[in-house]
């Protein structure tokens, strides 16, 4: 009779213990959203970007290859204006709009007609698209 009952003590101690390590290791799980990878830059790579401009905008080799450029530079001068913003701060909102501006000029200035009604379109879809997530996150 002992002996059953150090059994059925042990046993019941082995239940609970893993019933402990299960509810802990339930608390370790990332919750939704949170296992997602980082971006490497934002907006994507210059390489993701022209990837999506060719599809949408059928560009041709020598618009991929100027309008490519025109991103390079934009990405550098974008990434000097963050890493030369005080530490802890963002970069000017309007500087960084205005040089974003001044590239997609660039950039229009490469397609053709019809090339620059689509690409007016995906920046206004994007522009409505970062305004919902701006209003998310109040």
């Amino acid at each position: 009779m002992k002996n059953s009952l150090r059994k059925s003590y042990l046993r019941n101690l082995m239940v609970l213990f893993s019933c402990v390590v299960m509810i802990s290791l339930i608390g370790v799980q990332p919750s939704a959203g949170q296992n997602r990878q980082p971006r490497e830059k934002p907006g994507g790579s210059v390489d993701e970007r022209m990837t999506h401009l060719t599809e949408v905008l059928s560009l041709t080799d020598t618009q991929q290859t100027k309008i490519k450029v025109i991103m390079v530079k934009m990405r550098d001068e974008m990434k000097t204006m963050r890493d030369s913003a005080s530490k802890g701060q963002r970069p000017d909102r309007e500087e960084m709009k205005a040089l974003r501006d001044q590239y997609d000029d660039q950039i229009e200035n490469e397609l053709t007609t019809e090339q620059k009604t689509l690409f007016r379109e995906m920046l206004e879809k994007g522009k409505d698209r970062n305004k919902r997530n701006r209003k998310g996150r109040k």
